[in-house]
């Protein structure tokens, strides 16, 4: 049976992946004349929000996949870091764009598809290219940061405040087009992450108390605040943090039923007007008797039981651009299962090796999978393609992408 994680541990894991009702964290402070420049900019925000991308559903183009990774010169023999183009109608990898030596140049981020341009950032510098790579300019922005999100203009960063021991959420903007960072403060809340977005509104969880969560610097204090703490998952607009809830369940698994059985919801992923939650029930002891797949409407309504999963193993979701389609159980033993939530079947015995070989990386519109063929000397995915009914079915004869002309 799979033990639920120490408090702190587990408020990590929210970080790296979980938002509210219209209740408000106990110790907000009202606005005041201090935070007015703050408001001020989140006004004159609200209007350049546009329609929000989350990193992780934004490197297909039409047609192709980017990514970013190392590539050996052959000139100087030195290795670089490197943003690469998949062509899936050529089966060919295309280099566009290089950053500088791998042992000692500055590694680019993930790159993000936006308005029928190609960034990437590096340091302070934004690079947009033509979807091709034929066309490029280079901004350099005011800082360095680590974009979260994008829309046609800029790029975002939500920065938490739990470990931080700040009332108050930042959101920071980058402008594509000059590099100026903007920068305004959230209402009060103790925001954990940010998962998906839609329009101008983020998909967030964050961490309700019944008073203010005091520094960690009191882990004793830290963590009794924490057992009567709410966990809440919710829509918030970027600009202004207007909240609408969509689920609320207790923060901390001593808090349970009758019989002792509290529940922990995780976010899996978004399709049309569908969100996917994994539901997992937990006795006192801290194990796991049952877990299953739900969605729910954009709204939280009609949440409805799809699927039982494995209670021991984790579910990593395949997207299409921005919309979930399947979601692979897989415990890196065995083989995987992968539940379909556009047609509802469940397909068993997926073929991906310990060493992640086959492992379902994206989904194309003309059905096909983009999967790891194997690992590099970098450590760095290989990519393959087959088509997804065969592969499925179980093959495993897929093509590996060939570098074509630089």
């Amino acid at each position: 049976m799979k033990k639920s994680m120490p408090i702190l541990l587990a408020l990590a894991i929210c970080l790296s992946a979980c938002a509210p009702t219209e209740s408000q964290p106990a110790g907000e402070t009202p606005a005041t004349a201090e935070t007015s420049p703050a408001q001020a900019t989140a006004e004159s925000a609200l209007s350049a929000v546009g329609n929000l991308t989350m990193y992780g559903g934004s490197r297909s183009g039409e047609g192709c996949y980017y990514y970013d990774g190392v590539w050996d010169d052959p000139a100087s023999g030195e290795a670089k870091w490197a943003l690469f183009r998949l062509d899936y109608a050529t089966g060919q990898r295309q280099l566009l764009q290089t950053f500088g030596r791998y042992d000692g140049g500055m590694s680019p981020s993930d790159p993000f598809v936006s308005g029928g341009r190609v960034y990437c950032t590096a340091g302070r510098e934004i690079y947009c290219l033509s979807p091709d790579g034929s066309e490029k300019q280079v901004v350099s922005a005011q800082e360095t940061l680590n974009w979260m999100c994008s829309d046609e203009n800029a790029c975002y960063l939500v920065e938490s405040n739990v470990f931080n021991n700040t009332p108050r959420p930042q959101v920071k903007r980058i402008d594509l087009q000059t590099g100026a960072v903007t920068g305004w403060e959230l209402p009060a809340m103790n925001l954990l992450s940010v998962h998906d977005s839609r329009g101008s509104r983020v998909l967030v969880s964050r961490c309700i108390t019944d008073q203010p969560l005091p520094s960690m610097e009191d882990m004793e204090l830290f963590n009794a605040v924490l057992q009567n703490a709410t966990m809440e998952y919710g829509w918030m607009d970027l600009a202004t943090g207007d909240w609408q809830g969509i689920l609320s369940f207790p923060y901390d698994s001593h808090r349970g039923d009758a019989a002792g059985h509290t529940e922990q919801w995780s976010y899996e992923g978004m399709r049309g007007e569908d969100l996917y939650f994994r539901r997992m029930v937990i006795d006192e002891a801290g194990n796991t008797l049952s877990t299953t797949l739900e969605h729910c409407a954009l709204d939280g309504s009609g949440m409805t039981e799809l699927a039982k999963l494995q209670s021991d193993r984790s579910i990593y979701p395949v997207c299409r651009g921005t919309d979930l389609v399947w979601l692979m159980d897989y415990a890196y033993t065995g083989t995987a299962t992968i539940y379909d939530v556009e047609n509802g079947k469940t397909y068993e015995n997926i073929p991906v090796q310990p060493t992640d070989s086959g492992w379902p990386l994206a989904l194309t519109e003309d059905g096909r999978v983009l999967v790891n063929d194997h690992y590099n000397q970098w450590g760095e995915s290989t990519y393959a393609i087959l088509d997804a009914d065969d592969y499925l079915g179980g093959s495993r004869d897929w093509t590996v992408f060939t570098d074509g002309e630089n």
